[in-house]
């Protein structure tokens, strides 16, 4: 950990960007690299290795021509977003959902939020702008966006209800702030096909009408 965290500080050159939430977080994972590698070198985290032992070997990892990375941030209590985020120091966020995942253990969706919202606190790099896109339609948007700002995150937001539909608005947003052709934004979202197993597959159980 302590390896990685300096290697982010003082050795990668790469973009972060950092991806978190209680569900569609490896699906957008997925998408960020579809979309930005249309135009770009992305490295990404393998499969859902979120954890403390996987961030830190993403970041390790990363080639030397790669001008972003996607490093995606699971948790199961409170810190742990915070130990990651203080790793991967991500310049941009994006934050999936806020469901019940973990609600045994966090109690309420708030405190779900308020884990998730870990993300933005870590020392801030002089010189660099950081950057999340958020959805309003989000549970505990006016919180996670409140914890955003607070810890100096410039703040862009789409408005959209349906969770697979957001997923696409919050990749093209971020696509396009970093420079990414409206034509190869449309011709890789109509392209993609989920990389990570076990995402977006549907399952037909017992007998069909």
């Amino acid at each position: 950990t302590a390896y990685a965290t300096n290697f982010r500080k003082h050795d990668l050159k790469a973009t972060i960007i950092g991806v978190t939430g209680s569900a569609g977080k490896t699906t957008i994972k997925d998408l960020v690299v579809a979309v930005l590698g249309s135009q770009y070198n992305v490295h990404k985290t393998v499969e859902n290795q979120n954890n403390e032992i996987g961030v830190p070997l993403t970041l390790l990892n990363t080639p030397d021509d790669a001008d972003f990375v996607v490093v995606e941030m699971g948790m199961r209590g409170r810190g742990q977003i915070k130990h990651l985020t203080q790793i991967a120091r991500p310049d941009w966020v994006i934050i999936s959902s806020i469901g019940s995942t973990h609600l045994e253990l966090l109690k309420t969706r708030r405190n779900i939020a308020l884990a998730k919202a870990e993300v933005f606190d870590f020392p801030l790099s002089k010189g660099r702008s950081f950057n999340t896109i958020l959805n309003t339609e989000m549970n505990y948007f006016d919180l996670i966006k409140k914890k955003a700002t607070r810890h100096h995150f410039s703040v862009t937001t789409i408005t959209e209800p349906d969770p697979y539909e957001s997923n696409r608005q919050l990749v093209s947003e971020l696509a396009r702030q970093v420079g990414v052709t409206e034509t190869n934004i449309k011709k890789s979202l109509a392209d993609f096909c989920v990389s990570s197993a076990h995402r977006q597959q549907r399952i037909n159980w017992g007998k069909t009408v």
